[in-house]
């Protein structure tokens, strides 16, 4: 058992470009910060799909916890699950020991129990509008369209950062 804090915080995030296209792989790179001893920098490549749209992309560079939380919402919260869709959603949170790297899009995403149904049209969201005011759905703002992570780390990370590019 090591009786050491082994945690380390997310000190910086930057990209390799400001510009992207559809299909193209970027770096991002992250500057960990030990509670005691060297930074730690890690580099982590990331594909961007090529149905990626033009204008802008946010880039969510976290921890797990961080992440989960985007992705679950506010409302998730309040709302009642059975044990299936509970422990659905159990395991797909993510590990706390590691760097994750979101691509985001600004098209909404819906959550019906544990179904993530990412970049729904106006169309469909109007037609499941009636499910909204129920436990059953959790629209969010923004779809994940594609995510990378470090290795795991000896430390547990904190931490949360955002950037942006432009998708030509």
């Amino acid at each position: 058992m090591v009786k050491e804090r082994r945690w380390a915080r997310l000190e910086s995030t930057r990209t390799d470009v400001t510009e992207a296209r559809p299909g193209d792989e970027i770096v991002v790179e992250t500057v960990l910060r030990p509670y005691r001893g060297e930074r730690i920098l890690r580099q982590i490549p990331i594909h961007i799909p090529t149905s990626t749209s033009k204008g802008s992309l946010r880039i969510l560079v976290s921890d797990g916890e961080t992440l989960d939380r985007m992705r679950r919402g506010s409302s998730i919260f309040g709302r009642k699950l059975g044990l299936g869709p509970t422990i659905a959603l159990l395991n797909k949170e993510h590990a706390n020991n590691r760097v994750y790297v979101s691509l985001l899009e600004a098209d909404p995403e819906a959550m019906v129990a544990d179904k993530v149904m990412p970049t729904l049209p106006l169309s469909v969201m109007n037609v499941m509008e009636g499910m909204r005011g129920t436990q059953e759905m959790v629209v969010l703002g923004e779809s994940s369209v594609n995510e990378a992570a470090t290795a795991p780390l000896d430390y547990e990370v904190a931490g949360g950062q955002v950037l942006t590019i432009t998708i030509k």
